[in-house]
């Protein structure tokens, strides 16, 4: 019996500091979950996406039924988002097991290769003292170069040649920017000669990559058009969760041109109502800053706190993830949501561009380059040169004066 899990379930979410707001919804939705599998009699390896959907369905039935209206898509999709903690204990559990979630790809799980990457990883723990998260780095590229670039089973004095090394980076060269190429080389520079030291391969391949240098101020950065920035925000017009959240993102992102973890890092302290100024501390360049509170910022934020927070939890920082209160690991993985919902757009811009488009914006309208400077927070003023290529006003001008000179 699917309802019998619930209790543990519950167990589970207050052992993980679930808020007591979130505990009671997650159990009105494991208990009718599990009441409908038991009612139909459904066995482990029948609760499926196709079961979920078939719930939904039911809940749709049952809401038109009593309302004499039919169910929202909004409504309905936060029905089933708090159904899935539930599956997902279920799986971790190993009740259920053809309920597919995405995880994570392991690094190391390469077939064939699982031992040679281990010790790689030992290696750069104890001889080299990397930290967790650079070997982290190291071991994800490597695992996609042994995917990618060798054959199984592994014999690498055979299938390893500078042709082949050349063959996998001049493929991942079509999609990665410069700077990412060059950290796939030095992590290939670095096993290379990790397999030389330790004898697996006669010969020392890292001299057979040819480095190259990423010239500063080279690329120009990437900005966002004003309607496909005006897509987004009308995307995010609705009164859901996941709307609240996300508008109130991207007007700290396009208002003050922050980056997404300093977003991911804001706590409830940094926002002074009272004297509508925003405090962003904690910033790569180790200075904090502190900024006019913009009323349709404060609107956005104080409604996602009223409405999308989640309640009673200790924690301070503003945005914490849905399925469990807490702070998000750091800025990439909370950006994840909003690049998938600008995906679902159509649009291929990542929240890091409208920085970009804000420079531009106060560049254009001749805004003092050492106030960009101070606004983003770059150490260097170089860094803040970059966005005067895509000044398109005063580089016209520029292009102009040099037609009449000539």
């Amino acid at each position: 019996m699917l309802v019998e899990q619930v209790a543990p379930f519950l167990r589970w979410l207050r052992e993980r500091g679930y808020a007591r707001p979130s505990i009671d919804r997650y159990r009105a939705a494991a208990r009718g979950f599990a009441a409908y599998v038991d009612r139909r009699a459904l066995r482990q390896e029948l609760v499926t996406p196709q079961a979920l959907a078939a719930y939904a369905r039911r809940l749709a039935r049952g809401f038109r039924l009593s309302r004499g209206r039919p169910m929202s898509s909004e409504y309905r999709e936060q029905r089933l988002e708090a159904v899935r903690p539930f599956l997902r204990y279920l799986t971790a559990q190993g009740v259920v097991t053809h309920f597919p979630f995405p995880q994570r790809q392991d690094p190391c799980a390469v077939p064939g290769y699982e031992g040679l990457i281990a010790d790689y990883g030992r290696f750069l723990r104890e001889h080299r003292g990397l930290r967790p998260s650079s070997i982290d780095v190291h071991l994800l590229h490597l695992g996609g170069f042994c995917r990618s670039a060798l054959a199984l089973p592994p014999d690498l004095k055979r299938d390893l040649s500078p042709s082949r090394i050349y063959r996998y980076l001049s493929a991942r060269a079509e999609r990665l920017a410069p700077g990412s190429l060059r950290q796939v080389q030095m992590v290939l520079r670095s096993f290379l000669r990790f397999l030389h030291m330790t004898g697996r391969h006669d010969r020392d391949l890292a001299s057979c990559l040819v480095s190259f240098r990423v010239w500063s101020l080279s690329r120009v950065p990437r900005s966002v058009s004003p309607e496909d920035l005006e897509r987004a925000f009308r995307d995010t017009a609705g009164d859901t969760h996941r709307d609240l959240r996300d508008r109130a993102v991207l007007l700290l992102l396009a208002v003050y041109g922050l980056r997404i973890g300093e977003v991911a890092r804001l706590r409830l302290e940094d926002i002074e109502w009272q004297a509508q100024r925003l405090a962003i501390r904690g910033r790569k360049n180790r200075r904090d800053l502190i900024l006019p509170l913009v009323p349709v910022v404060a609107r956005a934020l104080a409604r996602y706190m009223k409405e999308a927070r989640p309640q009673g939890t200790p924690h301070r920082e503003v945005f914490l993830s849905r399925y469990l209160p807490h702070p998000y690991a750091n800025g990439s993985r909370f950006g994840l949501a909003l690049i998938w919902r600008l995906r679902r757009l159509g649009l291929r811009f990542s929240p890091h561009a409208l920085r970009h488009t804000l420079a531009r914006c106060l560049m254009e309208n001749d805004c003092p380059p050492e106030w960009i400077q101070l606004l983003l927070g770059h150490v260097r003023f170089a860094s803040t040169q970059i966005y005067a290529k895509v000044d398109r006003v005063h580089l016209r001008e520029v292009a102009d004066n040099e037609g009449v000179a000539r």
